[in-house]
């Protein structure tokens, strides 16, 4: 039997791996967290859905990577002494998108129908990493027209 979300929380919420204070903020480097800010709704190694999107190795490529915990039913026991809780298995999906946004987003929105909260914070970090993808780009550009002058 797994442990409520809520029991979770309470556990993580001042000492996990991915808490940084920065400025006095409470921030985490969790790669399922879409917002950056430490909460219960936000981290997502405590959520049973989560998604994680990535730059891919070229310009207007993802990654999305979904993250989906299921309970795996109890089998009947062969001896009388066996461990009787049920199972969590965590399934992981990894989707590279190779082309654009527009594709990655129609991902985005099909996995994650049922959460609304989680689709549009995944589809606020695609759109702030395809932002970041062509100002990166862009700065590149600049920096070799100096230095051919």
């Amino acid at each position: 039997m797994s442990a409520p979300q809520s029991l979770v929380w309470e556990l993580v919420k001042n000492n996990n791996a991915y808490r940084v204070v920065r400025n006095g903020k409470v921030w985490t480097t969790d790669a399922f967290s879409n917002t950056g800010v430490q909460t219960q709704s936000g981290l997502g190694f405590i959520q049973k859905q989560a998604v994680a999107i990535q730059n891919g190795s070229k310009q207007g490529q993802f990654q999305v990577r979904a993250l989906k915990r299921t309970r795996v039913p109890n089998k009947q026991a062969v001896s009388k002494n066996s461990n009787k809780l049920a199972k969590t298995n965590f399934f992981e999906e990894s989707l590279p998108i190779a082309h654009g946004v527009h594709t990655a987003s129609k991902v985005i929105r099909k996995k994650f129908a049922h959460r609304q909260g989680l689709q549009k914070q995944a589809l606020r970090k695609l759109v702030h990493l395809n932002k970041a993808g062509f100002r990166r780009q862009n700065a590149q550009n600049q920096e070799k027209k100096q230095q051919k002058q």
